[in-house]
């Protein structure tokens, strides 16, 4: 399960958040600390400098991605919890929106590489 702690600019969908769990996932089983995505709905940008954050009794490695669909641009910050790694398939999130200011869109500049840096 992942954790948003911030968003801004356009809504983003289920199948986005769903595309950013399995990226977050994936980054954390690899020890990747960036990557380019590309989805069905979305194409944009996750990174992680590898920290846990605490949301409350939440606790979790914190992600930012850069997210680009139709409707426009979005940032969002989250957190997944570690012990949630294999609990998880894609498309089991669980989404509510809640209504959040919207600043002015961000605008993303893609690259198609990964580094690994986390040990």
């Amino acid at each position: 399960m992942f954790y948003c702690l911030m968003h801004s600019g356009n809504q983003i969908s289920d199948d986005i958040r769903n595309a950013l769990l399995q990226v977050a996932r994936d980054m954390i089983r690899e020890k990747v600390v960036f990557i380019a995505f590309e989805s069905d709905s979305c194409e944009g940008r996750v990174t992680t400098n590898g920290e846990h954050r605490s949301m409350g009794a939440i606790s979790g490695q914190q992600f930012a991605a850069e997210v680009v669909t139709d409707a426009g641009t979005a940032s969002v910050t989250f957190i997944v919890r570690t012990a949630d790694l294999d609990e998880w398939g894609v498309g089991d999130g669980v989404w509510r929106n809640v209504p959040v200011f919207q600043p002015e869109p961000v605008s993303v500049r893609l690259t198609h590489e990964a580094h690994r840096t986390l040990q």
